[in-house]
């Protein structure tokens, strides 16, 4: 009985911290937490927190700046749940650099203007200039002797040369 009370307890403790939470702040970004993007530039969105009035945007390649809101990642204030990088007048005027993995973070705004609530760290990386994921894996062991040899091909090629 005390088993079945401190887990239904341990349940509805952890759903009603998840909601307070979660409705609190930004969620579901795009690019999502963790990807590799094909392009030079970014357009950063997600789902607004219910009375979120405006968004802070903090954005950089270094994931502890991001986080504490230091070395000049602060990227601005929007109303609309989106923010362009890679741009002119955007953060990485020239183009995000490729290989390169970026953090943003965006803390909601309530209408009040003072009230923040402290969002997440998001992270996506922009494609090398290489070639990556190779099929069969680099040093792969026990594939079939004649597989179908693929890749994901680097920013902007067109051609690939194949050493076999």
């Amino acid at each position: 009985m005390w088993t079945r009370l401190i887990w239904v307890s341990s349940l509805a403790l952890a759903f009603g911290l998840a909601g307070s939470a979660g409705a609190q702040i930004a969620s579901n970004p795009v690019p999502a937490d963790g990807a590799e993007i094909e392009d030079n530039w970014a357009a950063l969105s997600w789902t607004a927190a219910a009375g979120a009035a405006s968004h802070d945007v903090y954005f950089g390649n270094n994931a502890a700046d991001v986080k504490n809101g230091t070395a000049g990642t602060f990227a601005g204030n929007v109303t609309a749940p989106s923010f362009l990088v890679g741009f002119a007048g955007s953060p990485e005027p020239d183009g995000l650099v490729l290989g390169q993995t970026y953090y943003w973070r965006i803390d909601e705004v309530d209408a009040d203007g003072l009230t923040k609530h402290t969002g997440h760290v998001w992270s996506f990386t922009v494609a090398g200039p290489t070639a990556r994921h190779p099929n069969p894996i680099d040093g792969g062991r026990f594939v079939d002797i004649e597989p179908e040899l693929s890749w994901t091909p680097s920013y902007g090629a067109i051609m690939h040369t194949v050493y076999f």
